[in-house]
């Protein structure tokens, strides 16, 4: 079988023209051979991996035959054997240029040779050379994973006025190698200003036996802690895993904080609600009366007529209260002032718009002919709406003139008459958007090909230069992707370090490159898998390096 190797853009026209002898005449990609094919060099054609994990990871030891790259937790034992018969060299370089290379101690054995790692906390590579042989082995650290620890009870911050009672608390852990302790952690901080004090205090700690799941909980008294006000409690709980290390971080979980509110921290809030409108407060004031001369009509005959006499009167009064106040609203919105700049009421006698007969409010001729009429036939708006606080107005006289004579059964019809009015006086200051809108139509056939063109089109947006580490790799690619067509496991083992390389701040990379590694030991087509490593480089961006990849 062969493989096909192609790079999109500029760089899939300079590969065609460096495999022209190998590839068909006018194809525009390369083709090589499978991944297994050998050198003709000598030794280290074969090797026997074994990877030993820490003895607190409770994993269990992995035999791998032949291998060209280990990912196992940091800190594992890596041993490497073969069967040739010489010792070969070995060298351990990291990809952080910071760590210098590490010479391995190949030890001769009774069946060929042997040599042992400690894997590294950054990825590596271990080279291997014999003769004219050499081999790389890939190193992939993972690292222990810290526990994720979830603080469910309290659900919520809160602040506190008392310092009394308990709180709950509750929580769970996960970690993937096995939990060994867990505990709660409450840290109360005490003062103000610049001084500050703060005491730990550890709650509910358990040592488990490698759970890789634990739910545990927790009760602690406020008083305990002796609280003063201003304290704040920051509680969260807390998990260690099985790792030797005592520097080694620990999983906490999001952290709930109590406080306990100061003597005078409530007093220091004034606030002055609102009061409701006119209207609504009208509405409830004649709802409320309305009940309860409902209740007094109905306890006269087995109430004395004195006491009959005194509460209706009193009711009279609160009547004839809310109708006055009806009458200075309708006044000042009739006449556009208030009427408390004329120290007079409604039913003072003055001409204001609307005139008293026998006691009711009617709108006078010189109110129908105001400014606020405009023009039209009938009643302006605004006495349109007005109206019904006109009937509620008159319809409380006939009512506090019932209650005056002691006659609550009799007023219950004008009060209900007013209260309705007052409630169609509330929903017509209201706004209702009534129907829908109109829908615009387009001729399509009218407006198609009608609009101009200018003949020019936007400029593309320049793109950032590909920063030096960047070029490099994709250099390196394009070295790889070519020696893919002379050596596959040269040109793989050139793609295997550079995803080394890149697992650390070029995930998308070591991705697409792992995928175009394993494409080429299978034997297929590794033209996606490289295209689309050329494009995590830098996402595509455009760069002067790349003018040479141009086809002519």
């Amino acid at each position: 079988a062969v493989l096909l190797v192609a790079v999109a853009g500029p760089l899939q026209a300079r590969l065609s023209r460096a495999s022209a002898g190998s590839a068909p005449r006018g194809s525009n990609s390369l083709r090589v051979g499978t991944a297994e094919s050998r050198s003709n060099a000598k030794g280290l054609t074969n090797w026997r991996v074994r990877v030993i994990p820490p003895a607190y990871s409770a994993l269990a030891t992995r035999n791998l035959d032949d291998a060209g790259q280990v990912a196992a937790l940091v800190g594992s034992q890596v041993e490497i054997s073969g069967d040739d018969g010489a010792a070969p060299t070995a060298i351990v370089r990291s990809t952080v240029d910071s760590v210098a290379p590490l010479a391995l101690n190949v030890k001769r054995t009774e069946k060929g040779w042997s040599t042992r790692l400690n894997m590294p906390a950054s990825p590596a590579d271990a080279r291997f050379v014999l003769g004219n042989a050499n081999r790389q082995l890939l190193l992939e650290p993972r690292a222990d994973s810290i526990p994720v620890v979830h603080l469910a009870l309290p659900v919520r911050d809160s602040v506190y006025r008392e310092v009394k009672g308990t709180v709950a608390l509750g929580a769970s852990a996960h970690d993937d190698l096995g939990l060994q302790t867990v505990n709660f952690e409450l840290i109360v901080t005490s003062g103000e200003g610049e001084r500050f004090t703060a005491k730990t205090t550890v709650l509910g700690a358990q040592r488990l036996n490698g759970d890789r799941e634990y739910k545990w909980q927790a009760v602690f008294s406020l008083d305990s802690l002796k609280l003063v006000p201003g304290d704040i409690i920051h509680m969260r709980a807390v998990a260690r895993d099985r790792h030797p290390d005592a520097a080694h971080e620990p999983g906490a979980s999001e952290t709930r904080t109590f406080r306990v509110a100061r003597s005078g921290e409530y007093d220091s809030v004034a606030v002055e609600p609102a009061p409701p409108p006119e209207v609504q407060k009208s509405l409830m004031s004649q709802r409320m009366l309305l009940i309860m001369t409902e209740k007094l009509a109905a306890r006269v005959k087995s109430t004395s007529h004195g006491t009959v006499v005194g509460e209706s009167r009193k009711l009279a009064g609160d009547q004839v209260r809310l109708r006055k106040a009806i009458g200075n609203l309708v006044f000042s919105r009739l006449e556009g002032e208030d009427s408390g700049e004329h120290a007079h009421s409604a039913d003072d006698g003055h001409e204001h718009g609307v005139s008293m007969e026998q006691g009711k409010l009617v709108i006078s001729a010189a109110g129908a002919a105001a400014p606020m009429t405009d023009g039209a036939e009938g009643d302006s708006p605004i006495v349109a709406i007005n109206k019904p606080l006109l009937e509620a107005f008159n319809a409380m006289w006939d009512a506090a003139s019932a209650l005056e004579i002691a006659e609550p059964k009799n007023a219950i019809p004008h009060m209900i008459l007013a209260l309705a009015a007052i409630e169609r006086a509330r929903s017509a200051e209201r706004i209702y958007l009534r129907g829908r809108p109109s829908v615009v139509i387009v001729d399509l056939a009218k407006v198609r090909l009608v609009g101009k063109d200018t003949g020019q089109v936007n400029a593309r947006a320049a793109r950032d230069a590909l920063s030096p580490k960047e070029a490099e790799r994709e250099s390196r690619l394009l070295a790889a992707a070519l020696l893919l067509g002379r050596d596959t496991n040269a040109g793989r083992d050139s793609l295997a370090l550079l995803r080394l390389e890149s697992l650390t701040d070029a995930p998308r990379l070591a991705a697409a490159l792992n995928d175009a590694i394993e494409v080429v030991r299978r034997g297929g087509d590794v033209t996606a898998a490289l295209i689309r490593a050329r494009r995590a480089i830098g996402g595509g961006a455009k760069s002067d390096s790349l003018k040479s990849w141009r086809g002519r």
